[in-house]
Formats: C-alpha cells, sequence, structure tokens
C-alpha cells in the first residue's frame, strides 16, 4: 500500500472500507467473525479502541483473495 511515495504498514478501518466500498461498521464485523485474514493494530495495543488499524499486509491478502464476505474465506490467509 503506496501512499505519498511512502509504504503504509498500517491502513484504518475507514480507508480499508473505502478501498472495499462498504461501510466502517462492515469491515469491523468482517474482523470480528474471526474468519478472515484482517490483523488488527492499534498502537497502544487496545484493538477494537477508537482508532482501529489494520496490518497493510492483511489487507492486501483479504484483497488478493477476493474475500467480500467471512464465509469465502479460504485457508490460504
Amino acid at each position: 500500500m503506496i501512499k505519498g511515495g511512502f509504504v503504509k504498514k498500517y491502513l484504518r478501518i475507514d480507508e480499508v472500507a473505502q478501498m472495499f466500498d462498504v461501510t466502517p461498521r462492515t469491515v469491523r464485523n468482517w474482523w470480528l467473525s474471526g474468519s478472515t485474514c484482517l490483523q488488527a493494530w492499534h498502537p497502544g495495543g487496545a484493538i477494537g479502541a477508537k482508532g482501529l488499524r489494520f496490518t497493510a499486509e492483511s489487507v492486501q491478502q483479504f484483497e488478493q483473495h477476493g474475500m467480500q464476505q467471512p464465509q469465502d474465506v479460504d485457508e490460504n490467509c
């Protein structure tokens, strides 16, 4: 994920939602399902708190596998 000439390691939940043309609530539900590649990260370690971010690598895997719904996940994540 490249933005402004540098590689981003983490994406905000609203950025992920925009990538998939869904709401942040949908992205949060995908993550909470535990059935996707999405890996959350928060600078203070308080995952699920305001400012939830996802690793760019996990978002890329999610996108490459075309997993728009948690039930579509395969075991290669």
